[in-house]
């Protein structure tokens, strides 16, 4: 992880006053250089979700199909991850669907520019890109295969009310040495 990602972690756990207790959700929790649970507290519930088992990996699932209640959790952490996700849309309507009401989304992503393989990347995001994700009502179904494909030719289809995202920050990363965001958004 990033220097500048652990700085934007910091402060916001910090400003927002995140270490109190409240549960926390981590997508893409797979530790690289460090991970976002060291901002909290050792006393935070926390729980790690990604598609590959390993250190900070709690939990096996695709981003997109968190086995979590709706409207469960107080914070979503999804930081470098965005990128990696060949359906980022279905990953923030799951966002949208696991968050409490005033729940908070702490997010990093890249923007255009540097491009790296491993694990594949697929997407570079504008600020538009993120305000649209915050508010898309569009989820497609899945099966077990379809998750593996990164060619989905599943038709969207619109799966329940996902309420929207008030994005309260959407920031250039200024550290990084390629361009990228940092977000805060909340659940109505």
């Amino acid at each position: 992880m990033h220097a500048s990602v652990m700085d934007f972690l910091n402060a916001k756990v910090a400003e927002l006053h995140l270490d109190d207790g409240r549960s926390v959700v981590e997508l893409g929790s797979y530790w690289v250089n460090g991970s976002a649970r060291e901002a909290w507290p050792d006393t935070t519930t926390w729980t790690g979700y990604d598609i590959i088992d390993g250190p900070g990996v709690d939990v096996v699932c695709a981003s997109h199909d968190v086995p979590i209640d709706d409207s469960s959790v107080d914070i979503v952490v999804c930081v470098e991850m965005l990128e990696h996700d060949p359906h980022p849309a279905n990953t923030f309507a799951e966002i949208r669907r696991i968050l409490r009401p005033e729940g908070v989304l702490l997010l990093t992503t890249r923007a255009n520019g540097f491009v790296h393989h491993h694990p594949p990347d697929h997407h570079r995001f504008s600020d538009d890109d993120l305000k649209h994700l915050a508010m898309c009502e569009l989820r497609h179904t899945w099966t077990p295969t379809e998750a593996l494909d990164p060619v989905d030719t599943t038709p969207p289809t619109i799966v329940g009310h996902r309420p929207p995202l008030d994005i309260l920050t959407l920031d250039p990363d200024p550290q990084y040495q390629h361009p990228g965001w940092l977000v805060v958004a909340r659940r109505q």
